[in-house]
């Protein structure tokens, strides 16, 4: 259940929530930079389809420094802190193709830093030299309405699967209104007619 701002309903009995699934980002990558693994709707760091292999559900870009790199990509998660304790990207490396692991700045916003330049470092995520699937992943501490990361690519290529930031379900995060009781006459809405109505947070 969706909640103004894009703040989801989750159950008082998850203890940990990945806030990254299905939130929108940015990107930096320019279009003749992607690889034929492309991101044209910039849903699939977040849609939670994990990839089976460098090619399979994965987003290939250049990312090396000083001429094609590095990559930014900005999340927003609302407007409101989100508390996030471990954050994970996960990739692809295929060293015989030139596909290599990549180097993550993980930085952030809070909620009164939204809308200025100011951003604060979470952590820096170092490229692993293993080849297939790797996690890039850090234990943190923050409560971010935003989250920026930047990728330097060590090789040619990089590719990317999933991005996802863990942190437990926080009781202050704004929920849908419930109606708990019928509406009276005056309240009842017509077929094909509007009406506005308000409510008052507690």
């Amino acid at each position: 259940v969706d909640a103004v701002g894009g703040l989801t309903k989750v159950s008082a009995a998850d203890a940990e929530v990945n806030w990254a699934r299905g939130k929108s980002y940015t990107s930096s990558v320019p279009e003749n930079y992607y690889h034929s693994n492309n991101d044209p709707n910039l849903t699939k760091f977040t849609d939670g389809v994990y990839g089976t292999s460098w090619d399979d559900n994965t987003v290939g870009f250049y990312a090396k420094p000083p001429v094609e790199g590095p990559q930014t990509f900005v999340m927003t998660l609302g407007e409101q802190n989100y508390p996030i304790t471990k954050v994970v990207v996960s990739g692809f490396a295929y060293a015989g193709a030139g596909i290599g692991s990549c180097d993550v700045l993980v930085e952030y916003q809070s909620a009164d830093m939204l809308g200025t330049d100011e951003w604060a470092t979470a952590t820096n995520l170092n490229a692993t030299n293993s080849d297939g699937a790797y996690d890039l992943a850090a234990e943190i501490d923050i409560g971010a309405a935003q989250i920026r990361f930047t990728v330097s690519g060590t090789n040619t290529w990089t590719f990317l699967d999933e991005i996802e930031l863990w942190g437990p379900n926080a009781s202050y995060l704004a929920e849908p209104p419930v109606i708990t009781q019928e509406l009276n006459r005056e309240m009842l809405i017509p077929t094909g007619k509007s009406k506005t109505l308000s409510v008052e947070a507690e």
